[in-house]
């Protein structure tokens, strides 16, 4: 699992490392993608509260939660583009215990995805305004839970494997200045192998081309 993390961060630093070497480049075809906003995980879910006479379980996620990007593109015409990069989509929850020998209060917990995505865009008109893309993605999910058993407070954490999927998205640009691009991003990822809707996210995205 270490290993495969370690190999997705060098090709993701060695995309950070082509473009830095051709920023200076008169007629860069490199651009670098910021996007931040929300995001509605299908993978979490809103009342998964677990309880019997030995222990309590507390698994609930907020199914509306935060999602961050960043990506590399390269331009291969005036409206095609090949991309990649990373998003993270972060669900939380706060949870309240009261008993005879336990309190707490405004516990939180989260669960955490991270996806990996290489991907095709191309723009629908020539003004290079709205463009849609596909491709695919590796996601990794990490989940935080709570659990009280025997008066005693475990919190503990859960990797899942990596596991691959598709990537839908739409994006709208509506202002240029100078080098930078400001507009609104779309996105739909799903998981290959088990058919599930996995998130969808919309935000704003800041565009800058060297």
């Amino acid at each position: 699992m270490e290993i495969q993390k370690n190999i997705l961060s060098l090709l993701f630093c060695s995309l950070l490392l082509c473009v830095a070497l051709t920023a200076n480049a008169q007629d860069s075809k490199w651009s670098l993608k910021a996007d931040y906003g929300i995001q509605k995980s299908f993978m979490v879910s809103a009342d998964n509260e677990y309880a019997d006479e030995w222990h309590d379980s507390f698994n609930r996620k907020d199914v509306f939660g935060f999602q961050k990007g960043f990506n590399v593109e390269y331009k291969i015409t005036n409206t095609r583009f090949i991309g990649g990069g990373l998003s993270c989509a972060t669900n939380y929850a706060i949870h309240s215990y009261y008993s005879a020998t336990i309190k707490i209060g405004d516990l939180k917990t989260r669960h955490f995805s991270r996806f990996y995505q290489l991907y095709y865009k191309k723009g629908l008109f020539k003004s290079n305004m709205l463009f849609l893309l596909a491709g695919m993605t590796l996601c990794r999910e990490k989940v935080q839970n709570l659990s009280i058993k025997d008066n005693s407070i475990s919190l503990y954490n859960d990797s899942f494997k990596l596991v691959p999927g598709i990537l839908l998205g739409a994006e709208y640009y509506f202002a240029r200045k100078g080098k930078f691009e400001i507009g609104i991003s779309s996105k739909v990822y799903w998981q290959i192998f088990d058919g599930l809707l996995d998130n969808i996210s919309l935000s704003p995205v800041v565009k800058y081309n060297f």
